[in-house]
């Protein structure tokens, strides 16, 4: 069981008076949503739906479930957990979401210079020691048409909210021309701090005029002989304060305005160059470069919601008011899953802090209280379904090692990852990773190599970048992907191997 004596007393007005903060007509949506039963275009229940009593006759119920990881989830899950309200997180693809893919942060609240990973890790361990429980998996499939809501995972985990907050985050957006795919993790890249190492002496672009494309830029540039920014626009909207860095960087980092890149060139195994127009006079010439970065913004994650809940023409959930409430009751938003303006870290969390509170006065209004609670866990209706921790994944030291654990093997098929801690991508990878390496038998073996600490092996392997993943079969190399995986993604990756 997750939790157990979860719940403080009862202010059953709580949600009444969250309403009448709301003001002008959101207040008077909030009141049909929550207080009259109102049905929206998406099938969302009535308000007489939420009968408690009903839940005893379900299995794998948790008061609050939260889809994300990221700032929104954690700070959401925090206050959740604190309210001793049953707390479940879905991490996703990416645990710790875009945060932990920066370097240092200057602008968290409290915090002159840190890690962004530094910071997730500090909010997943505040937010468990309160009770909250991280399932290291990702949701497939959710209905809102009914309470309690049911999600599906992809590990194949069917669990029943009585309440949802969305923050699923969002993703680097791609140029979608000619050669961006087919050099993807061959010289296009979103993070730079992960391959900014292998750029030794070597030259990159990256595409971009914001923050994010400055903070790439200067990431590259202490380790690349020359880095060029690409904009679309005639100045960069980056702050100010972003921008005043290049001129630190002086003969390091060029800013060349008014261009796209119409197509991304490679001699077929490696980038060599991108072809670029200049968008005020016409003329299009190829700039010669060893990789391109991306930097052109973020889609919101919302695909799985469309049809279920009301979202903005750029795919934006639309929530209410102050509120983080969505249409459809008892289902939040907090991030950049609903956030179309701010886009920050510090913002994520203040909305998730609201989500969380949003999702206590729900919980409060529709009669959950400690006796119900205690009621629930002692029938075993809490859900239970943790796996146990994923094996320890056998660390890869030195070339005889890999000899014989992976290039020794007569029979079988390894999987090796290949991993630096000054790598986002490759800690998000590892998790991923290792809970993969539980669906498989002892015909598939999972190994995984520090790039930083066994160089040898880099080297005699020559692996170009991290997160790397090599896959053998009968200790023959067949396969090397360059970029990171989702669990399904790698599965099929693997199985593919598996049945040839």
């Amino acid at each position: 069981m997750l939790l157990s004596k979860r719940f403080p007393p009862i202010k059953r007005d709580s949600m009444r008076k969250s309403a009448v903060m709301i003001s002008g007509g959101a207040a008077v949506l909030f009141a049909l949503i929550v207080g009259f039963g109102f049905r929206s275009q998406c099938g969302a229940p009535r308000r007489s739906s939420f009968s408690l009593s009903s839940i005893k006759s379900h299995k794998q119920v948790v008061d609050v479930l939260i889809i994300g990881s990221g700032p929104a989830g954690l700070s959401a899950a925090l206050y959740t957990a604190r309210s001793r309200m049953h707390t479940l997180i879905i991490a996703g693809d990416k645990p710790g979401g875009q945060l932990t893919e920066t370097t240092y942060v200057e602008n968290w609240p409290g915090s002159e210079k840190q890690l962004g990973r530094s910071i997730m890790s500090s909010l997943e361990n505040q937010a468990r020691r309160f009770g909250a429980e991280i399932l290291q998996d990702s949701v497939v499939g959710a209905d809102f048409s009914k309470w309690p809501y049911t999600v599906q995972t992809e590990d194949g985990h069917t669990i029943n909210a009585l309440s949802v907050i969305i923050t699923t985050g969002a993703h680097s957006v791609t140029l979608g021309i000619p050669g961006e795919k087919e050099y993807w993790g061959r010289g296009v890249a979103v993070c730079a701090i992960c391959d900014a190492p292998f750029y030794k002496k070597k030259d990159a672009i990256v595409i971009g005029g914001g923050d994010s494309a400055i903070e790439k830029a200067l990431q590259l540039a202490a380790f690349a002989r020359h880095v060029t920014i690409l904009v679309r626009k005639t100045s960069m909207r980056a702050a100010p304060v972003m921008q005043e860095r290049l001129d630190k960087i002086s003969g390091k980092i060029d800013v060349l305005y008014n261009y796209d890149v119409q197509r991304i060139i490679g001699d077929g195994d490696q980038v060599t160059g991108v072809e670029v127009r200049n968008n005020k006079t016409g003329e299009v010439k190829t700039l010669e470069t060893d990789g391109v970065f991306l930097a052109i913004g973020h889609k919101p994650n919302t695909d799985l919601f469309k049809g279920q809940l009301p979202m903005t023409p750029q795919g934006h959930i639309h929530v209410q008011g102050r509120s983080q409430a969505t249409l459809v009751p008892g289902v939040f938003a907090a991030g950049e899953v609903e956030d179309d303006v701010y886009r920050q870290a510090g913002v994520a969390a203040g909305d998730g802090i609201k989500a969380g509170l949003d999702a206590v006065n729900f919980l409060n209004e529709i009669g959950l209280n400690q006796q119900f609670a205690d009621e629930l866990d002692n029938r075993g209706v809490y859900f239970d379904a943790f796996e146990s921790e994923p094996d320890a994944l056998t660390l890869l030291s030195s070339m005889s090692e890999f000899a014989k654990h992976v290039e020794g093997m007569s029979k079988g098929i390894a999987v090796v990852d290949f991993y630096a801690e000054y790598c986002p991508s490759c800690m998000m990878m590892l998790p991923i990773f290792s809970s993969v390496s539980k669906r498989y038998s002892d015909d598939v073996h999972f190994f995984k190599v520090d790039a930083d600490q066994a160089k040898d092996i880099v080297r005699y392997l020559n692996v170009p970048k991290v997160p790397a993943l090599l896959l053998y079969k009968d200790g023959k190399l067949v396969a090397k992907e360059m970029k990171t995986m989702s669990r399904q993604e790698l599965s099929q990756w693997i199985n593919s191997y598996l049945a040839s």
